[in-house]
């Protein structure tokens, strides 16, 4: 006689937990889309205050305010991703073990239609929201190498100690969202990562198939 409303309170129950769940997740995706997009706006600012200088004589002192400009702005990208790496490595972490758990379902028979459609949907929408994630947070990256471009057209005769620093200091910082420093959120780091799904599917295939020929032996 009971049971009867403790499932319907379970069932309501689990029903706003996962709801709530699967907001925080959408939330956490979006917050680090939004996030990267205004720093690679903030350094492609700087990029175009850089690109300004092209074809003038500029003194060292103005070379020198200008890489400390962009020492500050790094000192901001690092702040953000000291701030965020915990987020970027749950994120990424139960974006990847999703999908993984997803792809093992890909050989289950499915009773209806309708689930056939909702499941490859919501894989689908998945791999894409993380290409994106990963797409939005490299342009941090991107944005931060632009200043080199304005650099290499420096004449010869104008290029100083203080711009050879300046030069140095875009090759040598790398700027970009991280999980704990662990891997950063690059397109490199994207096309190993869908790497790695492929190969993971490929060998479950293969062992699907060994699976096919014992039970065909049997």
């Amino acid at each position: 006689m009971f049971l009867l409303p403790f499932n319907i309170f379970s069932m309501g129950y689990g029903f706003w937990l996962n709801g709530a769940f699967t907001f925080l997740w959408n939330f956490i995706d979006v917050f680090i889309m939004i996030t990267s997009i205004g720093l690679a706006q903030r350094f492609q600012q700087f990029a175009d205050r850089v690109g300004a200088l092209e074809g003038r004589h500029v003194p060292d002192a103005l070379w020198y305010d200008v890489r400390r400009d962009h020492i500050r702005l790094c000192e901001l990208a690092s702040m953000v991703d000291a701030s965020m790496s915990n987020i970027v490595f749950v994120s990424c972490a139960n974006n990847v073990y999703v999908i993984c758990n997803q792809a093992l379902a890909i050989f289950t028979k499915l009773r209806h239609p309708i689930n056939y459609v909702y499941f490859w949907y919501s894989l689908i929408f998945l791999l894409a929201r993380t290409s994106l994630v990963f797409m939005t947070a490299s342009k941090i990256h991107d944005a931060s190498l632009l200043p080199l471009r304005s650099l290499y057209l420096v004449p010869s005769g104008h290029w100083t100690q203080e711009v050879q620093r300046f030069a140095d200091q875009l090759t040598s910082e790398f700027v970009g969202l991280s999980g704990y420093r662990l891997y950063y959120l690059t397109r490199k780091s994207l096309f190993g990562m869908l790497a790695t799904l492929v190969t993971y599917e490929l060998m479950l295939l293969q062992m699907d198939a060994k699976s096919h020929k014992g039970l065909r032996c049997v």
